[in-house]
């Protein structure tokens, strides 16, 4: 199941729309990736290269560079003619656009838990996890130890280890 919200931050002209998702009863699903099948797909690809480039450039505060390559790789991502080039405010900015770029061309990719965790590390970037199930809004806030999945009780007798907190 795809997070409506996210399904929504997806402009009209966006091909990645159209290529990741079809509608089914009126919600999306993803389609598939690289090989037309629903598994994710756990190789490295070259858009996640060029979010981890412009990335990079933000951090060490090389926002014009950092800008030029952005635009190079959204334009790529719209509909012909239909992309207007961005212009980073400022760093905040910069990372916000780029890590929500992030979020929307590498799904199911086996990357979101390690780049929640990794953002959750930060004070500006931090990641609340919430979503209504049956009604009932559940929130997992950053750091959460409920991020970690226990461990096996299997691999607990075999292995002196503690168990995971929960």
């Amino acid at each position: 199941m795809i997070d409506s919200t996210l399904y929504r931050s997806y402009a009209e002209n966006d091909l990645r729309k159209q290529l990741f998702f079809r509608l089914n009863a009126g919600l999306p699903r993803f389609k598939g990736g690289y090989f037309g099948v629903a598994n994710c797909f756990a190789g490295l690809a070259l858009d996640e290269v060029y979010l981890n480039a412009i990335e990079c450039l933000i951090r060490t505060e090389q926002l014009n560079d950092a800008m030029i390559l952005f635009n190079k790789f959204m334009s790529t991502r719209w509909k012909v003619g239909q992309y207007s080039e961005v212009v980073f405010k400022d760093l905040n900015n910069a990372l916000s656009l780029v890590l929500e770029e992030r979020r929307k061309s590498l799904l199911f990719r086996c990357l979101r838990l390690s780049d929640i965790k990794r953002l959750n590390k930060t004070s500006q970037q931090q990641v609340f996890m919430k979503r209504k199930i049956n009604g009932v809004e559940i929130t997992l806030m950053p750091n959460d130890p409920k991020y970690a999945l226990p461990i096996p009780q299997k691999e607990l007798l075999i292995n002196e280890m503690p168990q995971n907190p929960r």
